[in-house]
């Protein structure tokens, strides 16, 4: 089966009718559309060649600049602003608007109030003035390669603070992180790296049950320059198996896994390789940290073994035999700016769908999730309306927001229903008694009280719930705030209807964050069914914070989150209703599982 993708190559930055000649001399990467840049939250506003008028951009052709800026910022993290001030025009590009002219159309809104349509010039004086004006207004934080001792244990001392006031899951109390901070600061010399300090605290943090954690600097770290390896490696059936760049193709078909490096065992690379991920699920770190063997030049200089140019890879086949693989290391230095760009791609194209099986199944490919409103979603469904069941493909897919399940999930539940509550959660504070208003309402979480003065039927539905409801940690009601329910309710909406028939979900140990909220959302209802293996488990809303001296970074969750069961994400994942790990077939030929489950529906229907 191939997907109909015409709708996934297509541009999200879609230029209104545009009708221009090539440009294709005009270089990107040095021109901009507008001479000055300023955010407020998630809004944008710039100022035009002969005008110093503030006017905010709300559309880039036919695309909501919010949510461009909402996940740049989740891409370039502290840099957010000065990438789309200074690289705008390359930003779109890259994610699909086709610029054939030196000019772009958007949509502005002036002091006023007045929405009005206006083609932006792009030349190098816009580039120059917006760069010049982000650097008047801005000072870079960008860290030196090394910063004093009573600088870093400033830092050590702000990761205590912060770690002790804000994040959720230290309240766990996994490891004495106080101790280990102060442990920290003994072994530090008179003059402390900025990469030696990132890594001592992600290996700390790492280590606190928070799947969302991360630590990192503008400094390139040991892992991504002491030497990757030039190929991929994946978890598939309890192997390691070794894969050809991006494409589902094995680099050795008759000897498919990885055995030693260096003469280095498979699971000594696998065991250093969790070192370097948060310590939260088996079945995370499986998967994810088959994917960190590409470390290779790290992982080995954590075993005492130094390589050059070149390491050894063994690999091995079913029987047993092996085989001497000679790799180049790769010590290049990643562009973080193309794989920030790339990922950003991905998300805007997130969202597939197609009917198979000769128009009698929907197919619906979830990559990301991620949606540009719910038109997506209305348009697969009204379309699978007569169909005799559906798939909803999420393999792959790391996380994103909760808009696909907000959007999705009332088709599947009967107008005469009562709403269904889908996951749980408090947000960490030191004054729970002193908060008001809606701290969760961006993950649409809300209290009980706001369901009490708005949705009715909502409230009612979280009083039965909370009758059987057992959390699995119950916190320190002085350190969080009261409970927050996702609730789920019919809509009444023109757009919606009771989809009553089978659904198959599919799901893999890649599945995390958002995601893990997407399957034990739908998990809930009736004529849903899970099939694959375990998430990988994952829910906190991460905040980022920098560390004022070495301008470390560090992500962390503000949340604790709990599944409907009253299981947490972080340590746990979501269960299939039918287990299926994958083989080294379904990892080569994706198309296998979902062949099975299209058997599985027509044997339904027929029954």
């Amino acid at each position: 089966m191939r997907l109909k993708i015409s709708t996934l190559i297509m541009a999200l930055f879609l230029a209104a009718n545009y009708s221009f000649g090539q440009i294709s001399d005009l270089d990107l990467s040095s021109v901009g559309a507008f001479k000055a840049c300023k955010f407020e939250r998630d809004e944008m506003f710039i100022q035009i060649e002969g005008s110093d008028e503030w006017l905010q951009l709300l559309q880039v052709g036919d695309f909501a600049t919010e949510d461009l800026v909402r996940y740049i910022k989740e891409l370039y993290g502290m840099k957010w602003e000065r990438s789309l001030s200074r690289d705008f025009v390359s930003i779109i590009n890259f994610v699909g608007l086709e610029i054939e002219s030196p000019e772009i159309n958007v949509t502005v809104k002036d002091a006023s109030g007045q929405t009005q349509k206006r083609f932006l010039p792009l030349n190098k004086s816009n580039r120059s003035d917006a760069k010049d004006y982000y650097d008047a207004t801005h000072q870079e934080n960008v860290s030196s390669d090394s910063i004093s001792k009573r600088e870093a244990i400033e830092d050590i001392d702000q990761v205590f603070q912060i770690l002790s006031t804000k994040h959720s899951y230290a309240q766990l109390e996994k490891i004495n992180y106080q101790e280990e901070l102060e442990k920290l600061k003994d072994e530090l010399a008179a003059n402390v790296s900025v990469c030696f300090l990132t890594n001592r605290l992600e290996y700390i943090i790492n280590r606190l049950g928070d799947g969302h954690a991360s630590v990192s600097s503008s400094q390139p770290s040991l892992k991504k320059t002491s030497g990757r390896l030039p190929f991929r490696t994946v978890y598939s059936d309890g192997r390691i198996v070794c894969l050809h760049g991006t494409e589902e193709e094995l680099l050795n078909k008759e000897y498919p896994y990885l055995k030693e490096v260096n003469e280095v065992s498979v699971d000594q690379v696998l065991q250093t390789a969790f070192e370097m991920l948060p310590d939260v699920s088996e079945q995370f770190k499986q998967f994810y940290g088959a994917k960190m063997i590409k470390y290779i030049g790290y992982i080995l200089s954590e075993n005492d073994i130094e390589i050059g140019s070149m390491v050894t890879v063994t690999l091995e086949n079913e029987n047993g035999r092996t085989i001497e693989y000679t790799a180049k290391v790769d010590y290049e230095i990643e562009k973080s700016n193309q794989g920030r760009l790339a990922m950003l791609k991905m998300v805007m194209n997130a969202f597939d769908h197609e009917l198979i099986d000769d128009g009698e199944i929907g197919y619906m490919r979830i990559s990301k999730m991620f949606l540009l409103g719910e038109a997506k979603v209305h348009k697969a469904m009204k379309e699978f309306r007569n169909t005799k069941g559906m798939i909803i493909d999420i393999r792959g897919n790391s996380g994103g927001n909760r808009l696909p399940l907000m959007a999705l999930a009332p088709y599947f539940i009967d107008s005469n229903s009562s709403p269904v509550v889908v996951n749980v959660a408090k947000f960490r504070t030191d004054s729970p008694n002193e908060l008001t208003g809606e701290y969760l309402f961006d993950r649409y979480l809300f209290t009980e009280d706001f369901y009490y003065k708005s949705d009715s039927s909502a409230y009612n539905a979280i009083q039965d719930y909370k009758k059987t409801f057992s959390p699995e940690w119950d916190v320190d009601s002085t350190k969080f705030s009261n409970w927050h329910y996702a609730v789920i309710s019919p809509k009444k909406d023109e757009n919606y209807y009771y989809y009553n028939k089978p659904v198959i979900v599919l799901m893999d140990s890649y599945c995390f964050s958002a995601s893990d909220i997407f399957l034990a959302g739908l998990k809930e209802f009736d004529n849903v069914t899970l099939v694959g293996s375990k998430s990988g488990g994952g829910s906190g809303r991460s905040v980022k914070y920098e560390l004022s001296n070495s301008k470390i970074h560090l992500k962390l969750s503000t949340m604790v989150s709990y599944q409907p069961n009253g299981q947490l994400y972080d340590g746990n994942g979501v269960d299939p209703d039918i287990e299926i790990n994958s083989t080294l077939e379904s990892t080569l030929n994706k198309e296998l599982l979902i062949q099975e489950m299209i058997k599985r529906i027509n044997e339904n229907a027929a029954n």
